[in-house]
C-alpha cells in the first residue's frame, strides 16, 4: 500500500513539472512572439532614434518580469533603445524633439485599467497598451470609459487572441476612433476597432498608430475665415467689413477659395465664411484675428498668409509661393539728333585724320616752296570729309597721294555714318536691362517705396537706399508714379503681371522686371492648433501641391488672359527690338534734321550775301565821291 502511494506521489510530481515546464515553455514563447511584435510596432512607427518606455516597477508579478525581460532582450537585439521608469507621470520632462517615443505599458488587471491617467499623456508621444486576454470581457466597461479618454491621442492596445488548441500566437491590435455624430456635429468614441494582426512576431500590415482624427464631417460646418490679398483672395465690399463679419461665397474669388472648396469636398463638409481684416502691404504684427482661431470660432484662415503667428497656430503647409520684384520702366530711346549723337561714337578717329591731314599738306605746300593757306587748307579738307566740297589742286605726285589716302579715308566716314543712320532709323533697341538688386542701385532712377513695408529687408545696402527713396501710398500709387517718372518699385510677382499686361502699348511692355528677387514670399493657410482636421488637411494641401493645382488656381486667379498678355508683351519688347535688321528703309521725314540744318546754313548764306552787298555798295558810293 504504502508502495502505490509512493508511486502515485512520484507520478504526480513528475507530471506537475512537466506540466510547469511546458506552461513555463508556452509563456516564453508568448512573449518572444509579442516582443518581437513590439520591435516591429518600434520599426514601423519610430523613425528618429527609436526609444521604448517600458514602465515598470519594483513591486511587479512574476508573469510581467520575465515579460519585461523578453522585451529588453528582443529590442536590445534589434538596436532599439529603452528607458526604463516607475511612474508615467514623469514623461512631463522628457525633451519631445531629441527622439521619437513609444511607452510601453502592461495591464494586468482592472484595477490598473480603471486608474489609467490621461493627464500624464503627451500629444507627441505614441503608446502602446499590451492587454492579456481575460481582461477584454472582465473590464469591458472600464476600457469603453478609458477610450473616451485616449482618443485624442496615439494610444494602441494589443490583445492575447492565442487559442489553447492553436500552437500559433496571434495577436489583435485595436484602438478608439473618433467620428464626427452627424445630428449634433461633436466628436464621439465609439468602441474597438481592430486593425492589425500579429501572428508569430510578423504583423500582417504596416498600420500600427492610425490617425484618429474624423474624414468624414458628415455635412457639419468648417468655419472659414478669409483675408485678402490679390489673388489668393478678393473679397467685395471689405471696406465696409469688420473681422468675423458673414460672407456669402459670391463675394468672393480667388485661388485660396477654390483649394477650400476642394478640401472641404474631401471632408463632406459645409463650408461658412467669414471676413479676417488683415494689412496687405504688411501683415507683420497684426495678431487681432488670431484669438478667433484660438478659441474655436474659426477653424481655417486663408487669402495669402504666411508662417509669421508662432506656435499659437498650426499651419497647412507651403501651397504658394511668389517673388518681391524690382519693377522698372522700359521705355526705349527717343529718335532725336542728340540720342543719334550720342550713339555715333568713335568719330573723333576721322577729325584726328582730318587734322593730321591738313598740318600734312602745310608741310608739304612749304617743302614744295608753294603758296599756302592754313585757313583755306582747313575749309577745303573739312568740305572733303563731309562730302560738301573738293580738295585743292595738286602739283605734285606726293600731294595726289596724300590727297588720295584722304579721299579714302572720307568715303570710310560717309559709309560709316549711313550704316549710323540706317540702324538707328530701322533699329529699336532693348530698353536698358537691369538684371540684379545691383543695377537697380546704380541706375540712378528715382524710386517710390510704401513707407510701411520699406524696410522689410534686413541688409544695410538695402536700407541706405530705401532711405532714399520717394514715398506712395499703395502698390498701385508706387506703379503709377514709377510709370510717370521713368522711376521703380517694389512689387508681389501677381501685381506685376497684371500691372504688365494694362500697361503695356502697342503689344510690348512699358514695364520690366529684374531676374533677381529681392525676396521670396511663402504662402500657408492657418488652422486651428486643437483642431481635429490638422493632419488631414496638410495632407490634402501637399498632394494638391505635388499635382500642381494651387498654382494652376494661381493664375486662372489672375486672368488667363492677363497672364498671357503679359509675358507677350514682355517678349514682344525684346522680338520687336531686331525686327528691322534687313529689308527696312529711311524715310525722308526720320531724316528731316539734315534739311533743318540745310535750310539753316541758307539763311546764314543769305545774311552773308546781304552783308556782303552793302560792303560793296558802300565802296561804290565812296568811289563815286
Amino acid at each position: 500500500m504504502l508502495q502505490r502511494i509512493f508511486l502515485f506521489c512520484c507520478i504526480t510530481l513528475v507530471c506537475s513539472t512537466l506540466l510547469d515546464e511546458k506552461k513555463s515553455n508556452t509563456s516564453e514563447l508568448s512573449f518572444g512572439s509579442i516582443s518581437k511584435c513590439i520591435s516591429e510596432f518600434c520599426k514601423i512607427s519610430l523613425h528618429f532614434r527609436s526609444t521604448a518606455i517600458l514602465e515598470y516597477g519594483n513591486n511587479e508579478t512574476v508573469e510581467k518580469h520575465l515579460f519585461f525581460n523578453e522585451i529588453i532582450k528582443t529590442l536590445s537585439s534589434d538596436g532599439i533603445q529603452q528607458i526604463i521608469i516607475e511612474d508615467l507621470t514623469k514623461i512631463k520632462n522628457i525633451e519631445v524633439a531629441e527622439a521619437d517615443w513609444m511607452v510601453v505599458v502592461y495591464i494586468y488587471h482592472c484595477e490598473s485599467l480603471s486608474k489609467f491617467n490621461n493627464a500624464m499623456m503627451h500629444d507627441k508621444i505614441k503608446y502602446l497598451i499590451i492587454v492579456p486576454d481575460h481582461l477584454e470581457t472582465e473590464c469591458k466597461d472600464d476600457f469603453i470609459d478609458v477610450g473616451n479618454k485616449v482618443a485624442y491621442y496615439d494610444v494602441t492596445f494589443i490583445f492575447n487572441n492565442n487559442e489553447e488548441e492553436d500552437n500559433t500566437e496571434t495577436y489583435t491590435i485595436s484602438t478608439f476612433i473618433r467620428e464626427v455624430d452627424e445630428a449634433t456635429c461633436k466628436e464621439i468614441v465609439h468602441g474597438f476597432i481592430n486593425i492589425n494582426n500579429c501572428q508569430n512576431g510578423i504583423l500582417e500590415s504596416n498600420i500600427v498608430f492610425p490617425n484618429k482624427n474624423p474624414t468624414n464631417i458628415k455635412n457639419c460646418p468648417l468655419n472659414i475665415g478669409m483675408g485678402t490679398l490679390y489673388p489668393f483672395s478678393i473679397i467685395q465690399d471689405r471696406d465696409i467689413l469688420k473681422t468675423f463679419d458673414k460672407l456669402n461665397e459670391s463675394q468672393i474669388r480667388g485661388s485660396d477659395l477654390e483649394l477650400v472648396k476642394i478640401a472641404a469636398k474631401q471632408f463632406n463638409a459645409t463650408l461658412n465664411y467669414n471676413y479676417v481684416r488683415k494689412k496687405e502691404e504688411n501683415p507683420i504684427g497684426q495678431y487681432d484675428f488670431i484669438p478667433f482661431i484660438m478659441n474655436g470660432s474659426l477653424d481655417i484662415c486663408a487669402g495669402g498668409f504666411y508662417r509669421i503667428y508662432g506656435d499659437v497656430v498650426s499651419y497647412s503647409g507651403i501651397y504658394a509661393r511668389q517673388a518681391v520684384k524690382w519693377m522698372y520702366t522700359a521705355d526705349r530711346k527717343d529718335k532725336s539728333w542728340q540720342n543719334l549723337v550720342h550713339k555715333v561714337n568713335g568719330l573723333y578717329i576721322f577729325i584726328i585724320y582730318y587734322v593730321a591731314y591738313s598740318c600734312v599738306w602745310w608741310l608739304i605746300r612749304k617743302f614744295d616752296k608753294q603758296s599756302v593757306s592754313a585757313t583755306t587748307t582747313l575749309i577745303f579738307a573739312w568740305g572733303a570729309l563731309v562730302g560738301a566740297g573738293s580738295l585743292q589742286d595738286t602739283r605734285s605726285l606726293k600731294q595726289k597721294i596724300v590727297n588720295l589716302m584722304y579721299l579714302i579715308m572720307c568715303l570710310h566716314l560717309s559709309a560709316y555714318i549711313a550704316a549710323q543712320l540706317y540702324s538707328f532709323y530701322t533699329i529699336s533697341e532693348p530698353p536698358e536691362r537691369l538684371e540684379t538688386i545691383n543695377d537697380i542701385m546704380e541706375s540712378g532712377r528715382p524710386t517710390y517705396l510704401v513707407p510701411v513695408v520699406k524696410y522689410f529687408v534686413i541688409d544695410e545696402n538695402f536700407r541706405k537706399y530705401a532711405n532714399q527713396s520717394k514715398e506712395c501710398d499703395t502698390f498701385y500709387d508706387c506703379f503709377e508714379k514709377s510709370l510717370i517718372y521713368k522711376g521703380m518699385t517694389l512689387l508681389l510677382h501677381a501685381f506685376f503681371a497684371n500691372y504688365q499686361a494694362k500697361s503695356a502699348v502697342g503689344d510690348e511692355a512699358r514695364i520690366l522686371c529684374t531676374t533677381q528677387n529681392v525676396l521670396t514670399v511663402y504662402y500657408e493657410m492657418l488652422i486651428r492648433k486643437n483642431s481635429p482636421y490638422v493632419s488631414k488637411y496638410q495632407d490634402i494641401i501637399v498632394r494638391l501641391f505635388e499635382a500642381g493645382i494651387p498654382e494652376k488656381l494661381y493664375i486662372e486667379a489672375i486672368g488667363l488672359t492677363v497672364v498671357g498678355r503679359a509675358e507677350s508683351a514682355s517678349k514682344n519688347i525684346i522680338a520687336n527690338s531686331y525686327s528691322c535688321q534687313t529689308g527696312c528703309t529711311v524715310t525722308i521725314r526720320q531724316l528731316d534734321g539734315a534739311f533743318y540744318i540745310w535750310l539753316v546754313g541758307c539763311g546764314v548764306s543769305f545774311c552773308v550775301f546781304i552783308v556782303e552787298i552793302r560792303k560793296k555798295a558802300r565802296r561804290m558810293s565812296l568811289h563815286l565821291i
